[in-house]
């Protein structure tokens, strides 16, 4: 029978630390486990590194960001991670199969033990990052920033709002792209490389993720006007965009983004809503098992 270890971010989301554990306990009466507050994203990691080495499953409770730690120490570990989602996003708890609370606590009764898709970043200084959902430059970075200045909202209100104020101020940005060797210079508002469907609390920024199974999917919107912006970001809500002419939607396993801009936002790299590094960076499909308890619908 699995142990679970509860690591929880207590100023994600909206619920408080003791509204948190009391879900956890309300929940969780026929398993086995043990609560555990981090209060920084280093004591998140070493509380994770620590459960993981004994043969725990780390059970991430906050947002996407809390995930990304933990999926970190998962990775390098080769641990096994659940997700119960307490975030503003919780992007890639949807792409588990996990959309509530009840769904979490299913899946760690009944789920399976699933090797998920996810990134690998690399930056100049040879730090090494992942991603679970989707990475990228551009506009992707501006509105991520965005939305943390937004206290009130959650999930697809608060990032098509973030979206919607970043068109203020939307520019387009000369990148050198390379995928799988193939080099091209590109006039781009945002380029994303996606492991998984979802960002944004739920839009559909990849619809296509999963046609290549070991493949990532990159998507790159040209440089377009602030109107014909406005109209793809609506697209988005859908997963239409995909099929608009401004958008190039292809597949690969290595990719390589560089740019000489001074603009900051245009140098920024996010991932799971969270800052990562500047470019240059290489992005690639992680090798290593990232295994995760996703629900049997879910699971490939």
């Amino acid at each position: 029978m699995k142990s679970f270890s509860f690591i929880i971010n207590p100023i994600s989301g909206k619920l408080s630390k003791r509204d948190k554990i009391s879900l956890i306990k309300r929940n969780c009466t026929s398993i086995s486990y043990q609560i555990f507050i981090c209060d920084s994203k280093e004591e998140l990691r070493l509380r994770a590194e620590k459960e993981i080495k004994n043969g725990k499953v780390a059970v991430a409770c906050g947002g996407d960001g809390t995930v990304n730690t933990i999926a970190s120490v998962a990775v390098k570990n080769g641990g096994i991670m659940a997700v119960l989602p307490m975030g503003r996003g919780n992007d890639f708890a949807l792409s588990i199969g996990i959309s509530t609370y009840e769904d979490a606590f299913n899946v760690l009764r009944e789920g399976k033990i699933t090797p998920m898709k996810y990134l690998s970043l690399q930056f100049e200084n040879r730090e090494e990052k992942v991603g679970l959902t989707c990475a990228g430059v551009g506009m992707l970075s501006l509105a991520a920033f965005r939305a943390t200045k937004i206290p009130f909202l959650k999930g697809k209100p608060l990032y098509l709002l973030s979206a919607l104020i970043s068109l203020l101020k939307l520019e387009s940005y000369q990148y050198s792209l390379t995928v799988d060797g193939s080099f091209t210079k590109v006039q781009a508002i945002i380029i994303v490389i996606a492991a998984s469907k979802f960002t944004g609390g739920g839009l559909p920024i990849a619809p296509n993720v999963n046609l290549k199974r070991d493949r990532l999917n990159i998507l790159v919107a040209k440089k377009i006007s602030k109107l014909r912006a406005f109209s793809l970001i609506l697209k988005v809500t859908k997963g239409s965009h995909i099929f608009d002419s401004a958008v190039e939607n292809a597949f690969g396993k290595i990719f390589n983004i560089e740019t000489d801009t001074t603009s900051e936002y245009g140098r920024y790299v996010y991932a799971d809503g969270e800052y990562l590094g500047n470019t240059p960076v290489r992005i690639s499909y992680g090798q290593d098992p990232l295994n995760v308890l996703a629900s049997n619908q879910n699971s490939t």
